[in-house]
């Protein structure tokens, strides 16, 4: 008995484990591609090595699949991609990963690149992103909003790192939607950043704030339908 294509591409999507996702990309070549939609549907990565050995690179890449893709510091001296000269060569191996949707940087250094280095490592994921969350180290405020206006569809943004220093008259090409979610939860103001770029933010939630944050919701006031704040003195929500 053979099954039309689209039933079988419907029961291979109800499958959750790797181990039997990989077994169905040997069954047959039809069943490969979506196998693989939902192998790398998720990827996290702690280095380039162990993905460019084990996965073709350019048009025959599997990143084309993944929508939530995770950059992420390990705690080895292997994985210690940002802090050694893999940086550079794994971030090549960005440009594969032509349609991810969910971009996660975690234990990034943004001082490590130049205003042409965020656009030339991260300026491709402009025209599908729609959720970004930055946490590492310190960021300046022009290479926050440089990389803000890489990402003209990006609606939810979270932010666990903090955004210090003085901010230029910087005047985005291109302004990002931000319509979604924004969380933030650090501890010190970042608002005033953030605030220089057009906001439409609908949901807001603060954590470990120690500030206040009147200018974000004055920012917001036309589209903000939702907003809360953890206070750090006391861990009481206190809603808008």
């Amino acid at each position: 008995m053979s099954l039309p294509p689209e039933i079988i591409d419907h029961i291979i999507d109800f499958v959750n484990n790797h181990r039997i996702l990989r077994v169905c990309s040997l069954v047959a070549k039809s069943w490969v591609r979506r196998s693989r939609v939902n192998l790398f549907r998720n990827v996290v990565l702690f280095s380039h090595r162990r993905w460019q050995k084990a996965m073709p690179v350019g048009n025959a890449s599997p990143a084309i699949y993944t929508r939530t893709l995770t950059l992420v510091q390990g705690n080895t001296p292997q994985s210690r991609w940002i802090h050694t000269d893999n940086l550079y060569p794994f971030l090549s191996h960005l440009q594969d990963f032509k349609n991810v949707e969910n971009l996660i940087l975690d234990g990034w250094i943004p001082r490590k690149f130049s205003e042409g280095g965020l656009k030339k490592y991260f300026g491709h994921f402009g025209k599908h992103l729609r959720s970004l969350e930055l946490a590492g180290e310190r960021m300046e405020p022009d290479s926050f909003l440089v990389l803000l206006g890489l990402l003209p569809n990006l609606e939810d943004l979270c932010v666990k790192e903090l955004i210090e220093g003085k901010a230029t008259s910087r005047v985005l090409a291109v302004s990002p939607k931000l319509s979604g979610r924004l969380t933030m939860r650090i501890k010190m103001e970042t608002f005033s950043t953030i605030c220089m770029v057009p906001l439409r933010f609908r949901e807001i939630c603060l954590h470990e704030h120690q500030h206040d944050y009147q200018e974000l919701i004055d920012a917001c006031a036309k589209t903000l339908v939702d907003f809360r704040a953890v206070s750090v003195d006391h861990g009481k929500q206190r809603p808008a």
